[in-house]
């Protein structure tokens, strides 16, 4: 099946975030990159006509707001001088806890935390720190609903609501060099391409935005960051070189449950762009290889900071792993963080939105091929837990 080709090319993208910010720059870096995505998704993720325009809409999105963090960065080289303490940074693959450990944890008041409405859209419109962010919170709440709409089914996995907790995935995006796209459809040779670069760079531009948050205004110095994205299991390193001495909290269940959840997911994520669904060997592969990365990664870094989390723990006493993490950060835990968190857990209750099937045949796969894909994953495991 074919797909609907976006129907603006590089160039017409590019001079149209020109024209939607009023900022003449030329974005030279974007180049490159957005040549790479654009053939991918025209040529691989088969996209439908609504699918099409709303990467269309999603890509002049992003090309806007490089410009305007191009603008402001230039004006203010200050913003690179913000102090950030050492953040939380949350590991783990998709659908084991990371989730909902990262709203739990917001939910104390304690932490920085990016809400959806600033992960789509990190920059000032008007470049002037307390202006309205009116534009940026209505645009949140236009993704939100459209998604809703459009894969009802994927919002069961995982909300988009404005004001609520997101992971961060979606400011590397902007970056256009960063695995992220392939959440939302087929992108094999554009990952291909990426995995070429100098991937580092998306952690650079990620404590850029942090710094940038803070000095807008949206953002307490004086706390911690929670940083969560599936990503940075895989790219330990990575991300700790521009976080160092962050507290890492990893989460752990077994992949044959998590694997077809994060396919499920995945499924729906990409049913609002494309007729293409989800790639399964692709993602497996990702997968194994990520966390083989991950474990051999972490061996290297015994001085880390890292306390491993099961997902059965959070699920059946999220209040016991609070406390073994606020232990871990050295971090007193008030009776007023308490009850916003013990709040929290009684406001979502698991399958509040509805039940999120899966099966591993669905997808093709067994649970004795999953046990030999990840072997090695699930020995740590064994060690770890028992």
């Amino acid at each position: 099946m074919s797909g609907v080709p976006i129907s603006l090319g590089r160039d017409a993208l590019l001079a149209r975030a020109r024209e939607v910010t009023g900022i003449d720059r030329d974005d030279t870096d974007a180049v490159e990159a957005l040549d790479v995505l654009l053939a991918s998704l025209n040529g691989e993720s088969q996209l439908h006509a609504e699918g099409a325009t709303a990467m269309e809409r999603k890509l002049i999105r992003l090309l806007s707001n490089r410009l305007r963090i191009q603008r402001d960065f230039a004006e203010h080289p200050e913003i690179r001088d913000q102090e950030i303490r050492p953040p939380l940074i949350i590991f783990g693959m998709a659908r084991t806890g990371t989730t909902k450990l990262q709203k739990v944890l917001s939910a104390s008041g304690d932490f920085n935390w990016w809400p959806l409405w600033q992960v789509l859209n990190p920059a000032l419109h008007t470049g002037v720190p307390g202006e309205s962010p009116r534009p940026r919170i209505d645009d949140a709440t236009g993704f939100a609903d459209w998604y809703a709409r459009v894969s009802p089914e994927a919002m069961i996995g995982h909300e988009y609501s404005t004001f609520e907790p997101e992971e961060e995935c979606m400011v590397l995006e902007h970056t256009l060099v960063t695995p992220v796209f392939f959440g939302f459809s087929v992108v094999n040779d554009y990952l291909g391409w990426v995995m070429r670069q100098d991937i580092r760079a998306q952690f650079r531009f990620l404590r850029e935005m942090v710094q940038y948050l803070q000095w807008q205004g949206l953002a307490d110095p004086a706390k911690r960051w929670i940083l969560k994205c599936p990503l940075y299991h895989g790219m330990a390193d990575l991300i700790m070189e521009q976080f160092p001495g962050a507290q890492i909290f990893m989460m752990h269940r077994n992949p044959a449950e998590n694997i077809p959840s994060w396919l499920k997911l995945a499924d729906g994520l990409y049913a609002a762009f494309a007729n293409r669904l989800v790639d399964t060997d692709q993602q497996v592969r990702g997968l194994v290889g990520g966390m083989r990365r991950h474990l051999r990664v972490r061996a290297e870094h015994p001085e880390w900071r890292m306390l491993d989390v099961a997902f059965g723990d959070l699920v059946t006493d999220s209040y016991a792993v609070i406390e073994r993490i606020y232990d871990a950060l050295g971090d007193p835990l008030t009776e007023e963080s308490k009850a916003r968190m013990l709040q929290w857990e009684h406001d979502n209750p698991q399958h509040k939105k509805g039940r999120h099937t899966y099966a591993l045949d669905d997808y093709g796969l067994t649970a004795e091929g999953v046990a030999e894909s990840f072997e090695e994953y699930l020995a740590f495991q064994r060690e770890m837990f028992g």
